[in-house]
């Protein structure tokens, strides 16, 4: 697999600016970031409500702020961050993209998620 170099410093400097804008902006004070979808149309608070507030806080040092706004973040990114190591390794590491591609797996992010959501609404 061969990486596009053009590709790659585009999603690398919308990385940038992304970070840059949740370092100096507080989403819960800054009226330009989005609103939860789901919130505005079911009043309940989707798996993912928090997370700008958290990557806020993240960036600012605040790992209390990080599991008050949103603490699936803690299980939920190394997850995904190994998700995605699994499939650009698939070929050097294949017993390990096997297991990250796993119905144990799956189901494990999906009880997990459904849990949260359930937790954080009651």
């Amino acid at each position: 697999m061969t990486v596009d170099k053009k590709k790659m410093g585009i999603i690398a400097a919308v990385a940038v600016i992304l970070i840059t804008l949740y370092y100096i902006f507080d989403p819960s004070e800054a009226g330009f970031f989005p609103p939860c979808p789901s919130k505005l149309l079911t009043g309940y608070d989707c798996p993912g409500c928090g997370t700008q507030r958290a990557i806020h806080a993240f960036l600012h040092g605040d790992l209390g702020g990080v599991i008050h706004y949103n603490a699936m973040l803690v299980v939920g990114v190394p997850l995904v961050v190994a998700i995605f190591a699994s499939n650009m390794l698939r070929q050097k590491y294949p017993r390990f993209h096997k297991f990250m591609n796993s119905n144990y797996v799956i189901a494990f992010a999906a009880v997990i998620t459904v849990a949260w959501t359930i937790y954080r609404n009651i």
